[in-house]
């Protein structure tokens, strides 16, 4: 099950959240738009930017793919300009493929974030709206 004060995933006989403390006695239940964070990570993981532009932040996620592409064209340019042997290419390249990896981890990691963040703020929300 998940909690619902902050969404994580706990096992089904808890009384309380293993990550806020919550009691899952008292939860209000999820709200109705809520999206789990790992399905949004792996969305990121096969497409830069997906998870963020599901989650409708659509700058955010064009950011992240514009930048992977313009690495990776980058790369392919040296790739194809190549020509000399005194090892600058190499380094270059070198650079150019961790930067890649770089931008790819680092948004993953942000989507699975942001959805944890939006799902915060909908179980706030939801538990103010169940108490009135």
């Amino acid at each position: 099950m998940y909690c619902g004060r902050c969404g994580a995933q706990i096992p089904d006989d808890s009384e309380f959240c293993n990550y806020c403390g919550g009691s899952t006695k008292k939860s209000p239940g999820i709200h109705p738009d809520y999206v789990e964070p790992m399905r949004i990570g792996i969305y990121s993981f096969f497409v830069i930017g997906s998870g963020q532009m599901v989650l409708g932040e659509m700058r955010r996620g064009a950011s992240f793919l514009i930048l992977a592409v313009a690495l990776t064209a980058s790369l392919l340019a040296l790739l194809m300009l190549a020509d000399r042997n005194d090892g600058w290419d190499l380094v270059g390249m070198i650079v150019l493929v961790f930067s890649i990896l770089t931008v790819w981890v680092i948004n993953v990691f942000d989507a699975i974030n942001q959805a944890k963040v939006r799902n915060r703020g909908l179980v706030d929300a939801w538990s103010q709206m169940r108490v009135q």
